[in-house]
């Protein structure tokens, strides 16, 4: 592989892993639990940070699941700022920033989240895969939708 090639590979890998983190976040805000899981690898470890933590990916689907996936929670995953290192031809990690908020209708209540990920992937069956995820909050605001007039929603 020339150098150019090996450039291009590079920019090439940063891209698609800017593009699987970014169909995480999405999945996450639409509810989609098999887009989710099809980000990971089987035997990622997942630290969701205040969540908790998670030795496969099916474990961490399973409270996707039970705490996400309602109608009356709306989440709103906003990750910027990637700092991507592309450690071989098929481990990289990279640290992503994410303001995150999300609105539980039913009880009036309301969070927003900002903090890092510490995320290590590996490129496995042609495609990059999510090996591991560290979520570290440095800021957590709890309230009441009540409080702010809205009612949850719009209104």
């Amino acid at each position: 592989m020339t150098d150019l090639e090996a450039r291009i590979a590079k920019l090439e890998a940063i891209e698609a892993i800017k593009a699987l983190k970014h169909k995480y976040f999405n999945a996450c805000d639409a509810k989609e639990a098999d887009v989710v899981r099809a980000c990971f690898l089987d035997d990622a470890t997942i630290d969701a940070g205040p969540m908790g933590r998670y030795d496969s990916a099916d474990a961490f689907i399973d409270l996707f699941k039970k705490a996400g996936c309602h109608p009356h929670i709306i989440d709103m995953h906003h990750g910027a700022n990637p700092e991507i290192d592309i450690v071989s031809d098929d481990r990289a990690t990279a640290v992503w920033a994410l303001y995150f908020h999300t609105m539980n209708t039913d009880a009036q209540t309301y969070r927003q989240m900002a903090g890092r990920y510490f995320d290590a992937y590996e490129f496995v069956g042609g495609a990059w895969k999510i090996a591991s995820s560290r979520f570290v909050p440095h800021s957590i605001l709890d309230g009441s939708l009540a409080a702010l007039g809205t009612g949850g929603n719009g209104s």
